[in-house]
């Protein structure tokens, strides 16, 4: 279950079902908004545990509402708070970095409390994702300068001994240089490779699971 000190933010226009989550969520420190730019803002401002949004917002597209949250926050987790009918928006509002959902036709204390643990556990292990991501970028770019550099130049030395000394070299010899320097040009080529892995954007959070 939450922690009876989370700090939820609501994002809901419609006064019955605020009632109805307020009621459900007696234990939390619930901020309420009764629209999304107001709610983007809040988002920002007092970073809460956890932001509920509704897939029905006046004047506003919620999915626009999500991605400013998302993109403007730092790791928190959105559950939709979706309405009959809005399936299609729960389905892009997932897609688009939602981490959970419930229904207002069928929202109970126990369906909440559940999406909102697992939009939380999601939230953490995406912070856990991109921290390693970020210490893995850290180990390849050292390799890129303590392994790649000197690959690089241990192969233009075997090229140069080639070039320069080629009348004084046996066969042997220069096939072993040569060796020497593909072999150290496919390391370096590794190395680099490495590195622009742990650039690429990290993989997508667990699947969001549905309260109920």
């Amino acid at each position: 279950m939450p922690d009876p000190k989370l700090h939820v933010l609501l994002i809901e226009d419609d006064v019955v079902d605020c009632e109805i989550v307020r009621r459900l969520l007696r234990d939390c420190v619930l901020l309420e908004t009764p629209a999304g730019i107001q709610g983007v803002e809040a988002a920002s401002s007092t970073q809460p545990d956890c932001v509920l949004l509704s897939t029905r917002l006046p004047d506003t597209d919620p999915l626009d509402v999500l991605e400013q949250i998302v993109t403007g926050t730092r790791f928190v987790p959105v559950v939709l708070v979706a309405g009959a009918g809005d399936e299609e928006v729960v389905r892009r509002g997932l897609a688009s970095g939602a981490l959970g959902f419930v229904s207002k036709s069928a929202l109970t204390g126990v369906g909440l409390r559940a999406a909102i643990e697992i939009a939380l556990q999601g939230a953490s292990l995406r912070r856990d994702l991109v921290s390693a991501r970020g210490e893995l970028a850290q180990v390849a770019g050292r390799l890129v300068q303590d392994l790649g550099v000197p690959l690089r130049r241990i192969a233009e030395v075997s090229r140069d001994i080639r070039g320069r000394f080629t009348s004084r070299l046996d066969d042997q010899v220069g096939a072993d240089l040569l060796f020497i320097e593909t072999r150290a040009l496919w390391m370096a080529a590794a190395v680099d490779d490495l590195a622009m892995h742990t650039r690429v954007p990290p993989v997508a959070p667990p699947a969001p699971a549905r309260g109920r």
